[in-house]
């Protein structure tokens, strides 16, 4: 077998499974039963389904923080114990608040006067 029968070879082994990776049988294949699966356990992105009986409730799960939500199942990240202005340019900038990570905290909590 001379050289350029070996490379043809190789081409066509990288051929075949070029075609088996991006068929049904392949990546795309379980991309597509992974989203089947997705949608038909009832996931959403504002609430987690896990099942049909028992939905997962997003909030902040510490007890010890002023936002804390007795309802949440599953920590969103947004817990803070010292709501404040995180602005250093705002005249209340407050350098111990964590509330920094709450949406639109600096306008509900910052003034610049």
């Amino acid at each position: 077998m001379n050289k350029t029968n070996k490379i043809i070879i190789i081409i066509s082994i990288l051929m075949i499974v070029m075609v088996w990776y991006f068929t049904e049988e392949g990546i795309l294949g379980k991309k597509q039963e992974n989203l089947d699966d997705f949608i038909a356990n009832n996931y959403s992105f504002g609430s987690l389904n896990t099942s049909a009986n028992q939905q997962v409730v997003s909030g902040c799960t510490d007890p010890s923080a002023l936002n804390y939500d007795p309802d949440a199942t599953a920590d969103n990240g947004l817990c803070f114990s010292v709501l404040g202005c995180c602005d250093t340019n705002a005249s209340n900038y407050d350098p111990m608040a964590d509330s920094c990570n709450v949406p639109n905290n600096n306008s509900l909590t910052c003034n610049y006067s």
